[in-house]
């Protein structure tokens, strides 16, 4: 229980209580370390009180306020490097008890004769205000450790829920996402390798990290590779190591290569379609044989039990067609190949991700953001997010900086949210078919609605979900359809 986890409320609270009596205010924690000041002691915040700390000694030690009325000439202050020096003409200090036990000390501070007069004025109403001012704080206290306790007691849980299901960390309900999920669940329960299909940022390596998480191999080590960063001429000694003096530079002794570090685990090769020809040919070896060879060995293999789970967001078929990749290993890697649909696909996904992605930022940050305004919502649900969860990640990280509002607002999304790449990979405004350039609030909310209407009627879901994707209420909705029929029967009526 420390007065420094709450050292904001415990200044605002001095501020306010020498607002109040006109008198410096001064709180301490049970190791005199001042966490709190005004006026003359404002500067001294967050610094040890060593050699001037005896009158709040004193408070701690016998539980019971102390009135000093002559700081300069009393017994108390006799110890003290000011004494018959002092600075101050009169103090009253209570202590801060949580359970018993000394937290703290409050002190009112006078340093000069009107100060001491108030002082003074009413000692017995200053002493039970100021014991009410010490109760504040305990309170606060206690209500911050039962805070603390209940968001410990909260991460306990989700990590233990996030243990009896490896794809909590997979945001979304909609049909496609749910049936990748459970695809991915089988999948974990078998040693087959497995295909992750998906355009880049739909979360190919979080599926990777989940499949491995939910099989038999949990325990053992998951190795990612991206096959497209690294360079062609050392992708092999990365893949299957290398022995000692195989080239120059090769470490003494030689070194695993990272299927032998994923043995009796999961290796995970992203970008797989990117991977040279020639290498091709010896991972397609891995594969059948479960054993590496290292480069400069003298032919002694090694032998492996990993599980491969691969990705790419290139359409391999087509690559086998054009000679680019190999058709046998192909085969072998196409054993469960599931496809992550893009984020344009589930757009019912799009605001729960984007309230989650929301709350982490905001707890990164030390900020309160509790949402986003309707016409960001609009947008969210209306834009394709080429980029799929990454790029909505990172709009979001952007405007949580930007904002300093509770609501994240248009003005504070990045400027790309507001274009598309065209068909010639230029960036062009967004606007609706056939609806010019307009920027009406008003049409973009009813070409939302439209959208996400239909968007229900062709998944046969209830319309009432509408209001939920739009972060509105159901009355609020049905106002609007209301609204939009009306509009719409006004424009065909002569």
């Amino acid at each position: 229980m420390s007065l420094r986890e709450i050292a904001d409320s415990v200044q605002q609270i001095a501020e306010a209580v020498a607002s109040v009596l006109h008198v410096e205010v001064e709180i301490a924690d049970h190791q005199l370390l001042r966490i709190a000041g005004t006026g003359k002691t404002e500067p001294g915040r967050l610094q040890a009180m060593a050699g001037e700390d005896f009158v709040y000694q004193a408070a701690l030690r016998t539980g019971q306020p102390v009135v000093i009325d002559s700081p300069g000439t009393d017994p108390l202050c006799r110890p003290c490097m000011h004494y018959g020096n002092c600075a101050e003409n009169g103090e009253i200090c209570c202590p801060i008890r949580v359970n018993g036990i000394g937290v703290g000390v409050i002190g009112l501070l006078a340093f000069d004769q009107k100060q001491r007069d108030r002082l003074f004025s009413d000692v017995d109403s200053i002493l039970l205000f100021l014991q009410k001012m010490a109760e504040l704080i305990a309170m606060q206290i206690k209500e911050h450790q039962m805070y603390r306790e209940q968001q410990l007691a909260l991460e306990r849980l989700q990590a233990a829920m996030q243990q009896d299901d490896a794809f909590a960390e997979i945001t979304g309900t909609s049909a496609v996402i749910t049936r990748a999920k459970e695809m991915a669940r089988r999948a974990a329960e078998s040693d087959s390798t497995v295909l992750l299909l998906g355009e880049s940022g739909t979360g190919k390596e979080l599926f990777a990290r989940a499949i491995h998480k939910a099989s038999p191999r949990r325990n053992e080590p998951f190795v990612s590779l991206n096959c497209a960063a690294i360079p062609d001429t050392l992708m092999e000694s990365e893949f299957f190591g290398y022995e000692e003096g195989a080239f120059t530079g090769a470490r003494r002794g030689g070194k695993k290569g990272l299927f032998e570090t994923a043995d009796k685990g999961t290796i995970f090769l992203d970008e797989i379609g990117d991977m040279p020809m020639h290498l091709q040919g010896k991972l397609l070896r891995v594969l059948q044989e479960k054993q590496v060879v290292r480069v400069g060995g003298e032919g002694q293999p090694v032998g492996v039990d990993v599980r491969v789970v691969a990705a790419t967001h290139r359409d391999l078929a087509q690559l086998v067609r054009e000679g680019a990749f190999r058709q046998d290993l192909y085969y072998r890697l196409h054993v469960i190949p599931i496809h992550l649909p893009p984020l344009r696909e589930r757009r019912e996904d799009i605001l729960p991700l984007a309230h989650l992605l929301l709350q982490k930022n905001a707890a990164r940050l030390g900020k309160q953001l509790n949402g986003f305004t309707p016409e960001v919502q609009a947008r969210f649900v209306q834009h394709d997010w080429p980029g799929n969860v990454r790029e909505l990640s990172n709009v979001v990280e952007y405007a949580s900086t930007m904002e300093h509002r509770l609501f994240i607002s248009p003005e504070n999304l990045p400027a790309t949210l507001w274009t598309s790449p065209s068909a010639e990979g230029k960036a062009q405004p967004v606007v609706g078919p056939g609806e010019g350039s307009s920027w009406n609030l008003k049409q973009i909310e009813q070409r939302t609605i439209r959208r996400v209407m239909t968007h229900l009627e062709r998944a046969n879901r209830p319309k009432e979900e509408a209001a939920q994707l739009l972060g509105v209420s159901r009355a609020t909705l049905f106002r609007k359809l209301k609204e939009m029929r009306i509009c719409e029967r006004s424009h065909r009526d002569p």
